[in-house]
């Protein structure tokens, strides 16, 4: 059993006091007046008798007579001070004192179960109940672990009640805690303390004071009630519920005088009230019912399903859902209406369905209309019809199955019973967009063509060597913006002669191929002569060639051509063997070319000139080759790492050249070599980055400009940022950023030369004297900071305002000596 000990301080006022006080003066009285009597019965024997014995008798008669006043003075002196303190000061309260307790069992059973507890009777061993807020109903359950819960009552309400020979008290208390006794942690109700106040066995119980007071006018007199029980709620036996009822039977005196432990008398029931008789309803008239029924059948007879039927009065509305039956399908899905004065019949007739079963072979080669799947018809339906419709690269063979016309891509089904069909179709390679015809090979598609005609070329590879001869067609793959058709769509030319050939004064438009393995002497990709076509957005790699143009050539006789190259990816092209040129891009004589937005990487040449892009004699004047906004980077070559230019009118301009290498004892040019044999003016290198290129033994890490002849080579460089380039190795290792070689006359403008390098001299600028000397060499608007090291040759003047020389060296180690910045030699 579990115990917590606490002491209850009530203010609770002497309960009818001034009765108490009658009562005890009453019996006072009677006995003075007894003890009176019996002194003159007393007396008057002494006067008659006389003698020692019955003096002695009447003082013992005397001293029992003022014993017995204490002891009724005392009994009425507790009665009317049964609230004074410990101090002896008398008060308004009165000490009870208490122990909380488990029942007995240690569970709070079941109260619908148990046979102690009976509906309409006292509460088990609960005489009187004082409740310590008014119109609330108590209700209680347990969860059998010696906790009982009473919800509905605020913080700091309590009850007070009888309990065979003890007083207890129940306090609310919130929130919940988990001492042992005090709470019950699985509830969200108020708890009750259960709290032996007074009692029997005091001696017994350990006693502890706690002063709470609890204000007697606070407890109106119509609550000094007895306890009741009444059995709701017997569902379930963890959520019984116990409803106490109050009745106005109490006797006050039980609170300050113990209470014996006697059986608890059973109440008398109040009497039920007679209830009062309802009048008795007038009859509502029994409206006239009619009767619906629904029969259901199937189309060629017989029942399908059991008959509804429902009785309704005349304007009921009915709204009955007719049954389903699996591959059947009924005439009314719902039977609604309202009811006239008369009965209705309807019948619902069952159609069957069959299943029409819609496939296509392979998946993904077209659809179909119905679409691909299972779809149901009623038997008797019109035939169907059905339409097979290819997607791109494929075209329709003929349907499997129980159709009109298995070789008609638009035919019929009729659905007598389930059909399955099946639309094939057969995987193209070529076909020509403008006539809708189908190809095996490319080049049967290319034959055939017309001028501006529109070949298209399925996703897969194909060994082939194509030759486009005056057609000016579009060739191209389904979707030549899409780099993965772009990468799936490959033409391979088996490293037998070039992939792709226009020729003739060709105009045509190759788009959205991988070309590779290509091998010829010139163009192992690509090869243009005498015509102008327009190269678009292909891959084009791993080629090679013996003479120029590993990746594409371009060459050409009177008159000249254009060949327009853009959005190419040119990478892993090779021309080697002495005499090559161009490993990624080669333009020769008598064409131009625009090359605009390429990616030419890792091409090389093991011999000559131009890693990525070689130009190559002009012929004319007129024809200017632009190479605009590339990415150029990871070529190598003997001269023009990146570009190569001999006697060429150009422009170079909005490129990244990076990365790129020339190796040996060449002229150089790590980014760009410009030469020239004549006198070549109008050309440009503006606003390019070129950056981290290197020239191995020669000059010119970023650039190198030569000529060959007095005066042959005039250029603009400007606006460029040239920055982090090397030239290394022997002595003629010179110009980190640009070398200006012989007979050349650029002119330097505006440019960002910065943190180049050179072995020998000129980190950012090497010049030699037969160039520098003469006077139409234009060095204006150029910067060097005050202090730079220059190293002028003899008889040298300059202005070179406006560039920015910034951190060059030269040297071996490099330093940042006189000639570090420009070097004149």
């Amino acid at each position: 059993m579990n115990h917590k000990v606490m002491t209850i301080v009530s203010s609770l006022d002497i309960i009818d006091q001034k009765l108490i006080l009658l009562i005890c003066l009453n019996n006072l009285l009677s006995t003075f007046l007894f003890v009176i009597l019996l002194t003159i019965i007393v007396e008057i024997g002494f006067y008659n008798m006389g003698g020692t014995i019955l003096k002695r008798f009447r003082i013992w008669l005397e001293v029992l007579t003022v014993l017995v006043l204490i002891v009724f003075i005392s009994s009425c002196t507790r009665g009317f001070h049964s609230g004074t303190s410990s101090t002896g000061t008398t008060d308004n309260t009165f000490t009870l004192k208490g122990v909380v307790v488990i029942p007995d069992n240690e569970c709070f059973t079941d109260v619908c179960n148990n046979s102690s507890i009976t509906d309409g009777e006292p509460f088990p061993n609960a005489d009187i109940l004082l409740k310590g807020n008014n119109g609330q109903i108590l209700t209680g359950k347990t969860n059998c672990q010696g906790e009982y819960e009473i919800s509905g009552l605020t913080d700091e309400a309590y009850l007070l009640y009888a309990n065979h020979g003890e007083v207890w008290i129940k306090i609310a208390i919130s929130p919940t805690t988990s001492d042992g006794g005090e709470a019950n942690s699985i509830t969200t109700a108020q708890v009750i303390l259960w709290e032996v106040v007074e009692s029997l066995q005091s001696g017994l119980i350990p006693i502890k004071d706690i002063l709470i007071s609890i204000p007697i006018e606070t407890i109106p007199q119509e609550l000094l009630d007895t306890v009741k029980v009444v059995l709701s709620d017997c569902r379930d036996a963890q959520k019984d519920s116990v409803v106490i009822q109050l009745a106005k039977n109490y006797a006050k005196t039980h609170f300050h005088i113990p209470i014996a432990p006697t059986p608890t008398p059973t109440p008398t029931p109040t009497p039920t009230p007679t209830p009062t008789p309802t009048p008795t309803p007038t009859p509502t008239p029994t409206p006239t019912l009619y009767t619906l029924t629904i029969n259901y059948v199937y189309q060629g007879g017989g029942e399908a399903a059991p008959s509804h039927t429902d009785t309704l009065a005349e304007g009921a509305s009915y709204n009955v859902t007719s049954p389903t039956i699996p591959g059947f399908t009924p005439d009314q899905a719902t039977v609604s209406g309202a009811m006239p004065a008369s009965d209705v019949t309807v019948t619902v007739t069952y159609v069957q369905k069959h299943t029409l079963t819609m496939e296509v072979s392979p998946q993904g080669g077209g659809t179909t209309s119905p679409a691909v799947g299972d779809h149901l018809y009623d038997d008797g339906t019109p035939p169907v019809t059905i339409t097979a419709t290819p997607l791109n690269c494929y075209k329709f063979e003929n349907w499997a199955g129980d159709v009109a016309d298995p070789n008609s891509a638009t035919t019929t089904v009729t659905m007598d019973g389930d059909k399955t069909v099946t639309a094939h179709f057969t995987a193209k390679k070529a076909y020509n967009a403008t006539t809708g015809t189908d190809y095996d090979t490319i080049q049967a598609a290319i034959d055939a063509a017309s001028t501006e005609d529109t070949i298209i070329v399925c996703p897969g590879t194909y060994p082939e060597n194509l030759i486009i001869n005056n057609k000016n067609i579009t060739l191209r793959s389904t979707d030549p913006s899409n780099l993965s058709i772009v990468a799936a769509t490959i033409i391979d030319g088996g490293n037998s002669g070039s992939v792709v050939q226009f020729t003739g004064r060709d105009t045509s438009s190759l788009q959205g191929f991988t070309i590779q393995n290509g091998s010829a002497n010139d163009g192992g990709g690509i090869y243009v002569f005498e015509s102008s076509p327009f190269i678009e957005n292909n891959k084009i790699i791993n080629n090679t060639a013996t003479s120029t143009g590993a990746g594409i050539s371009v060459e050409g006789n009177y008159p000249y051509t254009v060949t327009t190259i853009t959005g190419n990816t040119i990478t892993g092209n090779t021309a080697f063997n002495w005499g090559m040129m161009g490993g990624g891009i080669y333009v020769g004589n008598y064409c131009s070319a625009i090359i605009t937005g390429n990616t030419i990487s890792g091409n090389s040449t093991t011999s000559y000139f131009g890693g990525g892009i070689c130009l190559l004699n002009n012929g004319s004047p007129d024809e200017i080759t632009t190479i605009r906004n590339n990415t150029i980077t990871g070529n190598t070559a003997v001269c023009g790492g990146g570009i190569y230019i001999f006697n060429r009118i150009f422009i170079v301009t909005g490129n990244t050249i990076e990365y790129n290498t020339v190796d040996g004892s060449g002229s150089g040019g790590g980014g760009i070599y410009v030469n020239s044999s004549g006198n070549v003016s109008g050309n440009e290198i503006t606003n390019n980055d070129i950056s981290y290129n290197e020239a191995k033994n020669s000059n010119g890490g970023g650039i190198s400009i030569a000529g060959m002849s007095f005066g042959a080579t005039y250029l603009n460089v400007s606006g460029n940022t040239i920055s982090y380039n090397i030239v290394s190795g022997d002595n003629n290792s010179n110009g980190g950023g640009i070398a200006v070689n012989n007979y050349s006359f650029p002119t330097i403008t505006n440019n960002e030369i910065i943190y180049n390098t050179a072995d020998y001299f000129g980190g950012g600028i090497w010049v030699i004297s037969n160039s520098s000397l003469l006077p139409v060499s234009d060095w204006s608007t150029n910067d060097i900071p005050t202090g730079s090291p220059l190293d002028p040759a003899e008889g040298v003047s300059y202005n070179i305002a406006g560039n920015e020389l910034l951190g060059n060296r030269h040297g071996s180690p490099p330093a940042y000596t006189e000639g570090a910045h420009v070097f004149f030699q």
